[in-house]
């Protein structure tokens, strides 16, 4: 059975109808006191019908708060299930996206694990070739075909320099790019390798993290030092600037070369 639904117009309606017969019923008084004929049974009649004339008023606006009430309750109910629809489209897609992510993550932290192995391994080598310590601005000497190692875990290839990847790091611009790029607010997250998390360092937000990872494979820039001194404990300076005679001998530098400096 479908409900009728009454509205405000309804119950205006109904109020003029109550207000035309209260008004009728005082024109009868009226008309009787003025001494025309009016029966008792049409006066009796006019009350009767302005009274439920009233009482409907108070029903129909019953009705239309009913009526008013089941609107609300119906969209409630849409509402509910829009809400509930919508949430698990949208969960799904998110916890879909946050398996890739993951799957990504185990593929990406996989990827440089390896290449830190590969320089662990190549390290060694360079070791078990009697290959020495290089800490130069330069490229090593070709004695050992410009190989080189430091102790900070970086290698040496002619002139370029290969130096670890730091998972956390390259990891935390990129979710900060793609934060950006999102108008997103800052997230706090870190990244865990088997036991130990692995801190998301936070480089800086001027470069592209695809760019900073692509620069490990340059080779370093010819450096521009134009004067080379050894300072008193035997460490080869190089500087762009000279130093002044004063400062020479108040800092017991001796001048070279800079084959002295940097042997090739």
């Amino acid at each position: 059975m479908t409900t009728k639904d009454v509205t405000d117009a309804d119950v205006r309606a109904a109020e003029r109808q109550a207000a035309t017969d209260a008004e009728q019923v005082e024109t009868l008084k009226q008309r009787l006191t003025s001494g025309e004929n009016i029966s008792p049974d049409e006066l009796a009649q006019a009350r009767q019908l302005a009274e439920w004339s009233e009482l409907r008023v108070l029903a129909v606006r019953q009705q239309c708060e009913q009526t008013t009430e089941r609107k609300r309750q119906e969209a409630c109910a849409q509402l509910g299930n829009e809400i509930r629809a919508g949430q698990t489209e949208l969960l799904a897609e998110i916890i879909a996206e946050l398996r890739a992510m993951q799957q990504h993550e185990a593929a990406y932290l996989a990827k440089v694990d390896a290449y830190n192995a590969n320089l662990s391994d190549w390290r060694t080598r360079m070791q078990q070739l009697r290959v020495p310590e290089h800490n130069g601005t330069i490229a090593p000497p070709a004695a050992h075909s410009r190989l080189g190692w430091s102790a900070q875990g970086d290698l040496f290839v002619g002139r370029r320099r290969i130096a670890r990847i730091d998972p956390g790091m390259h990891l935390t611009a990129a979710l900060e790019a793609g934060r950006a790029a999102s108008q997103e607010t800052h997230i706090n997250l870190h990244l865990r390798t088997g036991e130990a998390p692995v801190p998301l360092n936070h480089p800086s937000p001027d470069t592209d993290p695809y760019d900073r990872l692509a620069a490990l494979d340059d080779d370093t820039p010819e450096p521009t030092a134009k004067y080379f001194y050894r300072g008193s404990g035997g460490a080869p300076i190089a500087t762009d600037h000279p130093y002044s005679p004063e400062d020479i001998k108040r800092l017991g530098l001796r001048v070279i070369t800079r084959e002295e400096a940097w042997p090739e």
